[in-house]
C-alpha cells in the first residue's frame, strides 16, 4: 500500500490460476509485519495498518459501453459513415477485400442492422474465399429483411457453389426461386435458376 497522500493506494497481484492468495505480509514503515490471509481473487481488498481484518471493497462499476464506442448519437452515426465509405472505397476502389471486410466490420459495430454494411461484408468474405463468414452475412441480412432481394439471390448463389449434397442444392434453388419471385426482372438469378436445373433437375421457371 502507498502512504502517500497523492498516490494511488492499490497493488494489483497475479497469482495465475490460483483462486485466493493464501498469505500477505505487509512491512509498515515503522517496521512492523502484518500477515494476512487468505484473500479471495479478484476482490479488492483494503488493508489498514491499524486494523488487523482486510476489508473488501465493493466491485468498481462496468465500464459502459459509452467508454469504449462513439459517445452520443451523433459521433456514432457520423463514425458509422465514415467506416462505411472507408470499406467502399476499398472494396470498390482500392480492391482491398481484406481492408474493406475490417472496415465494414468496423462499421457493423456501430450499426448491427445496416443492410448495406451486411451485404458488402458478405461480398468481401466471399472474395477472400471465406464462404462460411459469407454465407452467415447473408443470413443476417435475410433475418433483418426476409425480403432482400439481394440476401437471397447472393445466399443462394453461394450455396450452390459451396454445395456438400442435394440439400444444399435444394436450400440454395429455394432462395433463389424466391429471390426471382421478388425481383423477377433480374437476370441473374433466373440464369442461377437454370444451372441449378441442368445439375440437380430443378425446377423450371417460365421466363
Amino acid at each position: 500500500a502507498s502512504y502517500l497522500p497523492k498516490g494511488s493506494s492499490g497493488l494489483h497481484f497475479g497469482i495465475g490460476p490460483g483462486r485466493a492468495l493464501g498469505r500477505l505480509s505487509v512491512r509498515w514503515r515503522p517496521g512492523v509485519v502484518t500477515e494476512y490471509g487468505p484473500l479471495a481473487a479478484g476482490t479488492r481488498w483494503e488493508i489498514t495498518e491499524s486494523d488487523p481484518a482486510p476489508r473488501p471493497l465493493p466491485r468498481a462499476p462496468a465500464r459502459s459501453s459509452a467508454s469504449v464506442n462513439p459517445s452520443g448519437e451523433r459521433e456514432r452515426i457520423v463514425t458509422f459513415w465514415e467506416r462505411q465509405r472507408a470499406a467502399m472505397h476499398a472494396l470498390k476502389v482500392e480492391k482491398d477485400a481484406a481492408k474493406a471486410a475490417d472496415l465494414f466490420e468496423q462499421a457493423l459495430t456501430l450499426d448491427p442492422a445496416h443492410q448495406d454494411s451486411r451485404y458488402y461484408l458478405a461480398t468481401a468474405l466471399t472474395a477472400l474465399g471465406n464462404t462460411d463468414g459469407a454465407l452467415a452475412q447473408y443470413e443476417q441480412l435475410i433475418r433483418l429483411n426476409e425480403r432482400s432481394h439481394r440476401g437471397l439471390a447472393g445466399w443462394g448463389r453461394l450455396r450452390a457453389i459451396t454445395r456438400r449434397h442435394g440439400a444444399d442444392l435444394r436450400a440454395a434453388e429455394e432462395a433463389l426461386l424466391k429471390a426471382y419471385e421478388l425481383n423477377p426482372e433480374e437476370t441473374g438469378t433466373l440464369q442461377t435458376l437454370g444451372e441449378l436445373a441442368l445439375l440437380g433437375g430443378g425446377r423450371a421457371v417460365a421466363g
